[in-house]
Parts: structure tokens; C-alpha cells; sequence
């Protein structure tokens, strides 16, 4: 199946945004960096040894829907600075643009996806994969890498 990236990248800076104080735990530092979970540190790692370009902690700036004021700030964990990668799974590859360390498993993708993540890939066209504690500890000890590769613009 051929993917087509249609994520809109514009206005968007791909700078880091603080989103907690530092911590003390010498093992969330990554490369200079402080993540704010186990999961996080363990993916910035992966990503560093596979390669693969990223910002940490993104601010975007969304709409709201008509029935609520204001715009919604979203801060994915991982960007991969405008570059589109698949996630290759034995039922298929998927488009994303990064990745969200949560504590549990999360549900189906992208049906799963939080309100806050749809409006993120719905207005800007922007999809990310959200992955558990355990399948963040199982890439990290057992495979050494994440099932993605850089999406092919040619196809």
C-alpha cells in the first residue's frame, strides 16, 4: 500500500518546550536533555541509535471545536522534525510523524487515539504512535530498535 504524507508542517518550530522540572534521576537524562519518564529517556535512546532526527516535546498551537473556547496546546513526546517514518507491524505499516510514551498499553490505534492527538492528526494531518511502558522496555531489551523506517517520498 502506498502511503501519502500530507502533514502540514507550516508555522511549526521545531524546538523543545519545558514541560516539567528537571529531575534528579541521572538515567532521564538523554544526550543533554531531561525527559520526564523511563519511557521517554528509553525512546529518546532508541531514536539517538537508530539515527533518527527528533525534538523532544513540540508545542502546537490547534483549534478548538465550536463548543469549546480557546485553542488547545498539544506537546508530543517525539517529532521527527517534519519527516514522515512507518511503523511496520505484522498487521501493516503505518504512517507517523512521532511518538507519545504513556504508562500503560494504549488502545487501538489510531481509532484509540486521545481527543487531543485526533485533533492534532485531523487538523494538521500530523499521526502519532503512542506506545506503553512494556512495549517501550521490550523494544529497548530485547530488539535494541523500533519497527519504523523512513517513509520513501517516491514510494
Amino acid at each position: 500500500m502506498a502511503h501519502r504524507d500530507r502533514a502540514n508542517w507550516d508555522g511549526i518550530q521545531f524546538v523543545s518546550t519545558v514541560v516539567g522540572p528537571p529531575r534528579e534521576d541521572p538515567s532521564l537524562w538523554v544526550a543533554g536533555y531531561c525527559y520526564q519518564t523511563e519511557g521517554e529517556a528509553l525512546l529518546a535512546q532508541l531514536l539517538i541509535s537508530m539515527g533518527i532526527d527528533f525534538t523532544p516535546n513540540v508545542k502546537f498551537v490547534l483549534k478548538r471545536s465550536e463548543r469549546k473556547s480557546g485553542p488547545q496546546i498539544v506537546v508530543p513526546d517525539f517529532i521527527f522534525n517534519g519527516r514522515a517514518y512507518l511503523w511496520c507491524s505484522p498487521s501493516g505499516e503505518t504512517l507517523i510523524h512521532g511518538l507519545e510514551a504513556k504508562g500503560k498499553t494504549p488502545p487501538n490505534q489510531p481509532e484509540g487515539l486521545p481527543g487531543k492527538y485526533k485533533l492534532l492528526m485531523t487538523e494538521r494531518h500530523i499521526i502519532l504512535r503512542i506506545l506503553g511502558i512494556k512495549d517501550i522496555q521490550k523494544y529497548f531489551s530485547e530488539k535494541g530498535k523500533l519497527p519504523i523506517r523512513p517513509l520513501d517520498p517516491e514510494g
